[in-house]
């Protein structure tokens, strides 16, 4: 007897529980490290607001996982909803650089203020965000005081596409690592330049997503001088 159907429906209601269990309280400490740290500046209290500054960005890794993990068990088990939409993907990048600007900040990196370039894309809005998130995150991570994070967009008017480009001047990875890096079951998923553990998905994840816009990811690393991830998305006027 095949009972595939409600083994589907089984993981179904385990990944809404997880969602829910663990989204919720994360998301209130988020909250409250938010309103911690506004009322430690407002007040000059600068031991208080570094500290508020730190458990907010760990909420916020944290948060980053727990995404990944609800996407890609979604993914495996086809319980997503691609819905691709026009997107404006110049507001997007910038609310996205001005969130992690703070993140990064807590580490001495530096994030380039992004160039709006007047770009749309045809994309599942929830996706890109998550797919953008894991590419700055990672970049994040994987940086060290005193580096560097740009991200450049331009249209491929030959490809139909809009190219962005995340580089970074961190630590970078080597040809095995490189190699290994799309693999989800991997063991060795690296830490952060500030031991920031990981799942090791975002980028598994990143490529899935672009896989379903039916576009691709190009990862560029070399040992010591950084990375650079170049993806391609559909224009808005794409058929």
């Amino acid at each position: 007897m095949d009972n595939s159907k409600e083994i589907k429906q089984e993981l179904e209601k385990v990944y809404h529980l997880i969602s829910y269990e663990f989204g919720s309280p994360v998301n209130s400490l988020k909250v409250m490290a938010d309103l911690v740290m506004t009322d430690a500046v407002a007040t000059g209290n600068g031991l208080i607001a570094e500290s508020a500054r730190y458990m907010y960005s760990q909420v916020e890794q944290l948060q980053q996982r727990l995404r990944n993990l609800i996407f890609w068990a979604d993914l495996n088990v086809k319980n997503y909803t691609f819905k691709p939409v026009g997107v404006n993907v110049d507001l997007v990048l910038t609310k996205l650089i001005t969130d992690f600007t703070d993140i990064a900040g807590l580490k001495g990196i530096l994030m380039v203020p992004y160039a709006p370039q007047g770009l749309q894309v045809n994309a599942d809005l929830p996706m890109l965000t998550l797919l953008l998130q894991n590419i700055l995150s990672n970049a994040v991570k994987f940086s060290r005081k005193g580096d560097t994070i740009e991200v450049t967009a331009h249209r491929l008017p030959a490809a139909d596409s809009v190219q962005v480009t995340v580089r970074d001047t961190g630590v970078g990875m080597g040809p095995a690592k490189l190699a290994a890096v799309f693999n989800p079951s991997r063991r060795n998923t690296g830490r952060g330049t500030a031991n920031e553990p990981g799942l090791g998905l975002g980028l598994v994840v990143a490529q899935a997503i672009l896989t379903l816009h039916g576009r691709t990811l190009q990862l560029i690393s070399e040992p010591n001088l950084g990375t650079t991830v170049i993806i391609e998305l559909p224009t808005a006027t794409a058929s």
